[in-house]
């Protein structure tokens, strides 16, 4: 499908973005022939990507994820074991989509683990979930008898990922890694703010209670010549965190995109981009050298 890499390489430049997580994703070669070649034509340029996808008994299309990263501002984290009694660097992690959560999400979520690099940054680790939460009819749990509604159902995801799975990335250690981390869920909800319950996602020993910080509407409708298209009522693209990571955000925001880059033209908008626009984060621990700014769904459907 061809959209308007130009302006999304503009967005992301504009933005100062050191991460971008991308959902709908169906081939790379978008992203390595047009995207990362746009972004590294400048000077001293570094960006690097990855997609994943993986085919599930709910995700029979495949449909995968994609993360976009500045390499002169952060980098993947590195994979390190214990051989012959010395910790060496074997690799990266690697995104990976956790599919063992493929019965309780339909679209199981993409984790990726990034750290800061330089001088003088802090010693943490970024863990971002990336995740499109079903919006329509899964016909895999009507099949087995799930009787919850569209809504219910994508309530129920909701709390998967806030009660069940963001608990274990941001305490899992299991590669003895000991930098701080910071977790977020990012992505298209398919939900209202307002929807999305405070939880306490840690055990009752810990408290760490989940919110989202994006309530502008993120979702667009084209119109056409005697309708104009404009925003919906519908802000579904969110960031999640718990109160750790709270006071160290310096910022959300919506991209006005239709406005800043069409001169307010949503229809041309939608048909070069998406039904969607970009939301933005700033998190920024302390160090002036260090600011990441992570966007949520910036397409629809790349191919």
């Amino acid at each position: 499908m061809n959209r308007d890499w130009n302006t999304v390489a503009d967005i992301m430049r504009d933005t100062r973005a050191d991460i971008v997580a991308v959902q709908e994703v169906f081939s790379e070669t978008p992203l390595k022939l047009q995207l990362c070649q746009r972004l590294n034509a400048g000077f001293l340029c570094d960006w690097r990507y990855r997609c994943v996808s993986r085919q599930t008994c709910r995700n029979i299309r495949g449909e995968g994820y994609a993360f976009l990263w500045n390499a002169r501002r952060v980098d993947l984290s590195p994979n390190e074991k214990v051989i012959g009694g010395n910790r060496v660097v074997v690799g990266v992690h690697e995104p990976e989509i956790r599919t063992e959560w493929s019965r309780s999400l339909v679209r199981p979520p993409c984790v990726a683990r990034f750290i800061p690099v330089g001088w003088c940054v802090p010693f943490i680790e970024l863990r971002v979930i990336s995740t499109h939460i079903i919006f329509g009819e899964d016909k895999y749990s009507r099949d087995r008898g799930n009787d919850l509604s569209d809504k219910e159902m994508r309530l129920a995801e909701y709390r998967a990922l806030s009660e069940r799975l963001f608990p274990r990335v941001c305490k899992d250690r299991s590669d003895g890694n000991f930098r701080t981390p910071y977790t977020f869920i990012a992505g298209d909800y398919n939900l209202l703010q307002g929807e999305c319950s405070v939880i306490d996602g840690l055990p009752k020993e810990e408290v760490a209670f989940m919110k989202t910080r994006q309530i502008l509407a993120s979702t667009i409708t084209q119109g056409d010549d005697s309708s104009p298209g404009h925003y919906t009522d519908h802000d579904y693209d969110h960031f999640s965190h718990s109160d750790r990571e709270h006071q160290y955000i310096h910022g959300v925001e919506r991209i006005d995109a239709p406005t800043r880059y069409y001169g307010g033209d949503f229809k041309k908008y939608g048909q070069k981009m998406s039904d969607h626009v970009p939301v933005a984060m700033q998190f920024n621990v302390g160090s002036s050298n260090l600011e990441h700014v992570m966007l949520g769904k910036t397409t629809e459907e790349i191919k």
